[in-house]
């Protein structure tokens, strides 16, 4: 869980950052493959952290993993596409990745209290 949550907070720290710097090409370079990275790290470890908890049902935890990945992706890039339309520029889907990753972090953290709560069966 260390993992995913220093993972969230690269991707969290990095879309911030395109938010703010992103007007200068230089930051936007930067910013853009930090993000790539941090979210390319956050998959695996949230594919991790279901593996653990998934039991006997590995194989359908790791399809609905990809299938949430698959809808996160369709989402992001419509709402983007919403925030732009809107005329809030560019940069301003760095905002709504941040959203979504925040709400991310909101199941991440509801997961943990939900294990100490209820303890996995061996």
């Amino acid at each position: 869980m260390k993992t995913l949550f220093a993972c969230f907070a690269a991707f969290i720290v990095s879309l911030v950052g395109v938010g703010l710097f992103g007007s200068n090409p230089v930051a936007l370079f930067i910013g853009i493959f930090l993000v790539g990275a941090s979210a390319a790290a956050l998959s695996p470890a949230i594919q991790t952290r279901l593996m653990d908890v998934a039991g006997e049902s590995q194989t359908l935890a790791a399809a609905a993993n990809h299938s949430s990945l698959n809808l996160g992706n369709s989402l992001g890039a419509f709402l983007g596409g919403v925030v732009i339309a809107a005329g809030f520029g560019y940069l301003s889907v760095a905002w709504v990745g941040l959203v979504l990753a925040l709400l991310g972090v909101v199941v991440a953290v509801a997961s943990v209290l939900r294990q100490r709560r209820r303890p996995l069966r061996p």
